[in-house]
């Protein structure tokens, strides 16, 4: 069994718009379509949860008709991202093994197309991948490569190498570091885990009361090694206004 989180209940407050970023759009559609379908014409996904904010849950069941997805599960989002996540495991963990009977089988079709078939993944094997819903970009063969490597290594993060010098600064914005750049990576998503590992680390994370920004570090603080994938620098994430020019061209070059 192979999940996706999407995350689409942020407020999006850096993109100093009055419409959550996530339905802004790019090549004439909202940004959280573009997130969803990377992963709903994906051979290997077989569930998503999508975490929306409560108030905007009517307007994602329109677009969700609209551009005709089908079976996808709607979560009510928390106040932060971690929150947000809990509640998806949280509602995963109630659904079990059982598929959508409304969702086409996406897999059987694709699987009779020219493409790679999926990968046929052990029924008692259970993966989640996490995914920012205003990350649209990711590749098909990036989320396969997710896959993949955490069969073996059960916590994975996409990444990419930190192009710019890193500064560690104080309150006062005083340098105190600067750390050696060849070990820094810039996080991305998909961050894609072992189901149960995942669960207990956010168990212990709100146990222990700790806050972090990404799935990783609360695996991490679960004293459990994560796994650093190679990611691509197209595969942004689109956080404030200058993102949407960048984000229009690289839409451009894939067409």
């Amino acid at each position: 069994m192979i999940d996706l989180i999407l995350l689409a209940a942020g407020s999006g407050k850096r993109m100093k718009s009055s419409t959550n970023k996530q339905f802004l759009k790019i090549d004439d559609k909202p940004i959280l379509i573009h997130s969803l379908e990377k992963f709903y014409n994906h051979k290997n996904i077989d569930r998503i949860i999508l975490a929306v904010k409560e108030d905007e849950e009517k307007y994602v069941r329109y677009l969700l008709d609209k551009y005709g997805f089908e079976g996808i599960y709607l979560v009510h989002g928390g106040k932060e991202r971690q929150d947000s996540i809990f509640n998806c495991l949280n509602y995963i963990k109630d659904l079990g093994h059982n598929l959508s009977h409304n969702r086409p089988s996406i897999k059987s079709q694709i699987i009779s197309s020219d493409k790679e078939p999926a990968l046929g993944i052990n029924e008692d094997i259970h993966i989640v991948l996490v995914h920012d819903g205003a990350r649209p970009f990711v590749s098909e063969s990036t989320i396969d490569t997710c896959i993949k490597e955490t069969l073996v290594h059960k916590a994975t993060c996409l990444a990419v190498p930190a192009k710019d010098t890193i500064k560690l600064a104080d309150k006062d914005l005083n340098i105190v570091d600067t750390p050696d750049r060849k070990y820094l990576w810039c996080a991305q998503t998909p961050q894609t885990f072992d189901f149960d590992l995942l669960l207990r680390a956010y168990e212990n994370a709100y146990t222990n009361k700790l806050s972090v920004t990404d799935d990783a570090s609360i695996v991490e603080a679960y004293c459990h090694p994560v796994k650093i994938i190679k990611g691509n620098y197209d595969n942004i994430k689109i956080t404030t206004p200058e993102d949407i020019g960048y984000a229009d061209y690289i839409a451009q070059k894939y067409k």
